[in-house]
């Protein structure tokens, strides 16, 4: 019998993670391991699930030293879930609703391409019903090809309810720590679809819990969340960098266009925000960020410390 193993990053969310945990404990198929990895939370999350351990002995809490962002969480996360034994890995983060049979729907496509596709991901609604803008996949230009089993080819999924097969893991590595937040998601998944398939499996549905439905957007940010889009702008450049000179080109004309806009548009802030995309922007031009791959990972990652030694 496969098993699975769940990982959740988390960061000063309580309730929301409380949520979370409550739906996935609750999915039509049973997961295995739950790998909580928590960005060293300042709230009461770790004497929660400490509580929680005592009742509920398949999870795995991994409180890191310091808040290494999303991208820092997942890719610890996968880390442990490689070194573990489970098969298949479903990763989302701590604002992640699924419905009970998000799992089940999702495992019920892992027969694709004779079980050697890269990953599946679910069907991401925001909290009223409606697409969640953040987390729309990019289709294939194939996207068709499986539509009758009520499936779509994508090249790019974000880590909200994604289940991928452990062994591609040791192919293509791990998602990139150095990118903290923004983009670890998109370079992880296209690295897999460059070398096998990637799907959205229509009826697995999942609620994203955010707080508006809306994508990044630095022109409507307030004071408080500016810094944080150095990261994508950052990002952004080093994965068109590495998707080709097209590809590259117009990232670097688009963020031109944004900076334009920032200055144009009726907005506050304006000096702080065309400082972070220039920051950003010049950053990413000589961001070369390390793939960590399975054979040269730190050894001290995967020792089974989490049980006793992580609290």
């Amino acid at each position: 019998m496969l098993k699975t193993g769940c990982i959740i990053v988390t960061y000063n969310k309580i309730n929301l993670l409380i949520e979370c945990l409550d739906a996935v404990n609750r999915q039509s198929v049973k997961v295995d391991k739950i790998f909580i990895i928590d960005n060293a939370s300042t709230d009461n999350t770790q004497d929660y699930i400490q509580n929680l351990k005592e009742n509920q002995d398949n999870i795995v809490y991994c409180r890191l030293d310091k808040n290494l962002g999303g991208a820092g969480g997942f890719n610890y996360g996968l880390k442990q879930a490689y070194h573990s034994e489970v098969d298949y890995i479903w990763i989302m983060d701590d604002d992640t609703m699924p419905k009970e049979d998000a799992l089940e729907k999702l495992l019920n496509q892992t027969s694709q391409d004779n079980n050697q596709w890269g990953f599946l991901c679910s069907n991401v609604r925001w909290i009223n019903g409606e697409p969640c803008l953040m987390n729309i996949p990019i289709p294939d230009e194939k996207w068709t090809e499986s539509i009758k089993n009520g499936i779509v080819k994508v090249v790019q999924a974000s880590f909200v309810s994604i289940l991928i097969r452990k062994e591609v893991l040791a192919e293509i590595g791990y998602p990139i720590s150095d990118f903290f937040i923004w983009g670890d998601d998109v370079e992880f998944t296209r690295r897999i679809s460059s070398k096998y398939s990637g799907y959205l499996v229509v009826n697995s549905e999942v609620i994203h819990k955010m707080g508006n439905n809306n994508n990044t957007d630095i022109i409507r940010e307030e004071k408080e969340r500016i810094a944080r889009y150095f990261y994508d702008f950052r990002n952004r450049i080093y994965i068109s960098r590495k998707s080709g000179a097209k590809y590259y080109i117009k990232t670097i004309l688009s963020t031109l266009l944004v900076l334009l806009k920032i200055i144009k548009t009726n907005n506050n802030y304006k000096l702080s925000k065309v400082r972070v995309v220039l920051k950003g922007l010049i950053s990413g031009l000589f961001f070369n960020p390390k793939i960590e791959y399975v054979n040269n990972e730190s050894k001290a990652v995967h020792i089974f410390q989490m049980e006793d030694k992580i609290s």
